[in-house]
């Protein structure tokens, strides 16, 4: 992190931001998938309306998404913490899936 610096680290937050509020923006348009809340800490929390999230769940890729209950209900979460992540591949596996 101290290669990084100071900026080096805004940019890696806002990035990962950026990366989450595009996701959530893309999610909220679907008719099938439900958004929990708009992202403020880069989680972006969501499940389909159309099938179980177990189901939705193995459709996607295993290492981009996890699951969480919240209010007693699971839920799929994806994190945006890798700074090299695709967010077009990410929507674009979501959507193929849903």
């Amino acid at each position: 992190m101290i290669a990084w610096g100071r900026k080096g680290i805004s940019d890696r937050i806002d990035h990962a931001m950026s990366m989450a509020a595009m996701l959530a923006a893309e999610l909220s348009k679907e008719d099938s998938i439900y958004l929990w809340a708009p992202p403020t800490t880069g989680v972006t929390v969501f499940r389909p309306l159309t099938m179980t999230t177990d189901e939705l769940y193995q459709r996607l890729s295993e290492s981009m998404f996890s699951t969480c209950v919240l209010e007693d209900e699971k839920w799929l979460r994806s994190v945006a913490a890798n700074p090299l992540a695709d967010i077009d591949k990410i929507i674009s596996v979501i959507q193929r899936a849903i």
